[in-house]
């Protein structure tokens, strides 16, 4: 979680460029349920200055174990828009795979 946590917080802290309005960032966020991990992100999130509903918005999509939803659930997510997907999968790789297909590699 730590490394996501780092991506995301580089992807909003980025400086905006001159004359560049404040936007609010979407967030997108994949696992199995809502728990005490993502009380410990909202947090962290607020203090850096995002508070969800007003800077940032946050996607929530969870799959609670049924991993044969994780390919739809993300779809939802990159066609929702967000800016940046967080998950934490019990399998490393089934957050990866549920994207695949999904993500533009640029």
């Amino acid at each position: 979680m730590r490394l996501i946590g780092l991506a995301l917080v580089l992807a909003l802290t980025r400086a905006p460029l001159a004359g560049e309005a404040q936007r609010t960032h979407r967030v997108g966020i994949l696992s199995t349920s809502d728990g005490p991990e993502w009380d410990a992100f909202r947090e962290a999130l607020r203090g850096l200055g995002y508070i969800d509903g007003e800077n940032i918005v946050l996607e929530y999509r969870w799959h609670r174990g049924e991993f044969d939803r994780l390919p739809s659930l993300a779809a939802e997510l990159v066609g929702s828009n967000v800016n940046v997907i967080v998950t934490s999968a019990p399998r490393p790789t089934a957050g990866e795979t549920a994207l695949s297909g999904h993500l533009s590699r640029s």
